[in-house]
């Protein structure tokens, strides 16, 4: 997703699922295939490198998956940063991020309609 009205479209949906760090939202999107947007605020996550690595994970995480979604818009938002006192390391945040965020597309993947089919695998 690239346009601001694909976001807001995204935002008038309730919360698919939320995990300590981020929230998951998805969204039809009336086109052929599924769409990543990714929001990572400096509110919460100051360093650009680490921004930039929370997004070069949620997409390869979503590269993974990718074969398996229907025609949704899947948004994911860091509401909550990462304490130094707890993470204190890059790896330890990446790590981190694997985790919730595969968790997240685990959860989107079965929670799709399954009257959608799914770039041929039904």
């Amino acid at each position: 997703m690239r346009r601001t009205a694909s976001f807001v479209a995204s935002f008038s949906t309730k919360p698919l699922k939320r995990t300590r760090h981020f929230v998951l939202r998805l969204n039809d999107n009336g086109l052929t295939h599924a769409r990543l947007g990714i929001i990572v605020s400096k509110r919460f996550c100051k360093r650009a490198v680490e921004r930039n690595m929370i997004k070069r994970v949620a997409r390869e995480i979503f590269r993974f998956q990718f074969n398996f979604f229907a025609p949704v818009d899947v948004l994911f938002r860091l509401q909550k940063g990462f304490s130094r006192t707890e993470f204190f390391s890059r790896s330890a945040i990446k790590a981190r991020c694997i985790t919730e965020l595969t968790e997240l597309i685990t959860y989107a993947v079965k929670a799709q309609p399954s009257t959608i089919t799914r770039s041929g695998f039904d």
